[in-house]
């Protein structure tokens, strides 16, 4: 699968103020300001454009313009409507609507070459994006939901985010599992044929040795995960661990503690890890609004890293207060906003 990352945004007439221009790098960005400068602002428009959500009431603009790496390219205007001063919702949605069509008429079209309709497949696969915000709030009903196991239970909207990503993670264990399985089928089909014979018994040695290796792929970025998170909880004697259900549990000295009794800053390193992880190495665009909330500063200074080994393919857009999110390597990917913010 081709990566598709966001190359370029810009927003004209922002708050009727500012003019915004990002030229965004395909892997590392760390957006930094004051608070009010419109960091969080930006990493919800990018959100809301690139998931096909229509703009409205939300924000003053005049004009936004994203382009994307297969030089696609997505316009929005300001619209005025019977209502007042806000977005025209229909015109919005029928923008979206036709984009995809627009595209693919242009590249269709008679003056197009033979060799540019074929790439009519890239141009219209836009990227998935992930956007994560984890603030340890109260729920809005106040009253606890009881998890799966009649053990755990949902306090908070960190809670409900965990309790979604775990669900996920045992779908995911599913899928790796089937894999396993198709493996050794494959193997075992081929180990059928073979006989007695010296030749063929060195054949048996490199299927079976084929078959560990397939394997070990296979669990290779589970297990990478499982590490990082036993090197990061290894502080609080904390260890990685699976319940009957196949959900994730943690093991301190030998008791099991299931996910609501760890700290807030422990859930949104799991939430933002398994985010990464179930994308199962496929290009998206991560957004992260302050993700140093409720983070030790080791665990800041080494998340894009961390990230980055669970999956190389994705673009990492974050906005962020903390130096300890870039000491470790990463101030060459700092964007100031100051910098891409011009008053109009």
């Amino acid at each position: 699968m081709d990566k598709i990352f966001l190359k370029k945004i810009l927003i004209e007439g922002l708050w009727d103020r500012y003019k915004i221009e990002w030229k965004l790098d395909e892997s590392v960005n760390i957006l930094i300001g004051k608070n009010g400068t419109g960091k969080t602002t930006i990493l919800n428009i990018i959100d809301e454009i690139i998931t096909d959500k229509p703009l409205f009431k939300n924000y003053i603009f005049n004009n936004i313009e994203v382009e994307l790496s297969n030089n696609s390219r997505m316009l929005f205007s300001h619209k005025q409507n019977d209502i007042g001063d806000e977005y025209n919702r229909d015109e919005m949605l029928k923008l979206i609507d036709s984009l995809r069509a627009d595209m693919l008429r242009q590249i269709s079209s008679k003056d197009t070459k033979k060799e540019d309709k074929s790439k009519i497949p890239q141009i219209m696969n836009f990227p998935e994006i992930a956007k994560i915000s984890t603030f340890d709030m109260n729920l809005l009903n106040k009253k606890a939901s009881k998890n799966y196991n009649d053990r755990e239970f949902i306090l908070t909207e960190l809670d409900s985010i965990l309790y979604d990503r775990i669900n996920d993670f045992k779908s995911y264990q599913l899928t790796l599992k089937n894999k396993i399985i198709e493996t050794d089928e494959k193997i075992e089909n081929k180990i059928k044929s073979l006989t007695d014979k010296t030749e063929d018994l060195l054949i048996l040695k490199e299927l079976l040795q084929e078959k560990e290796e397939e394997i070990n792929l296979i669990l290779e970025n589970k297990n990478r995960f499982i590490d990082i998170i036993n090197k990061l909880f290894s502080v609080t004697n904390k260890t990685f661990d699976l319940d009957k259900n196949n959900s994730i549990v943690f093991n301190i000295n030998e008791k099991i503690i299931p996910p609501h009794q760890l700290s807030s800053g422990e859930k949104q390193m799991l939430i933002i890890l398994l985010t990464v992880l179930l994308k199962e190495n496929k290009p998206f665009i991560l957004l992260m609004d302050e993700p140093e909330i409720s983070l030790h500063v080791e665990w800041q200074s080494s998340l894009i890293d961390n990230l980055i080994k669970l999956n190389p393919n994705m673009q990492i857009i974050l906005a962020t207060h903390s130096s300890a999110m870039v000491i470790d390597g990463w101030m060459d990917k700092v964007i100031r906003i100051s910098d891409i913010s011009f008053e109009e």
